[in-house]
């Protein structure tokens, strides 16, 4: 485990602009592979996924 201090600089390997970038991709290929469905389940398995799975599931044009 590692504390970061606020004096410490940090280096952003993936910008907040890349991330949703990449969520709004895959919730369209979600999307488009699950059409016609009645309704998706999504399950977050990892402790901690929930804050990606909300981002997700509320850029799906399906009902979850």
């Amino acid at each position: 485990m590692t504390v970061l201090s606020s004096q410490q600089e940090i280096d952003i390997l993936i910008t907040e602009a890349e991330i949703a970038a990449r969520t709004n991709n895959l919730a369209r290929q979600i999307t488009d592979h699950y059409k016609g469905t009645e309704q998706l389940v999504v399950v977050g398995l990892l402790r901690g996924s929930f804050v990606f799975i909300a981002d997700l599931v509320r850029r799906l044009a399906l009902p979850v």
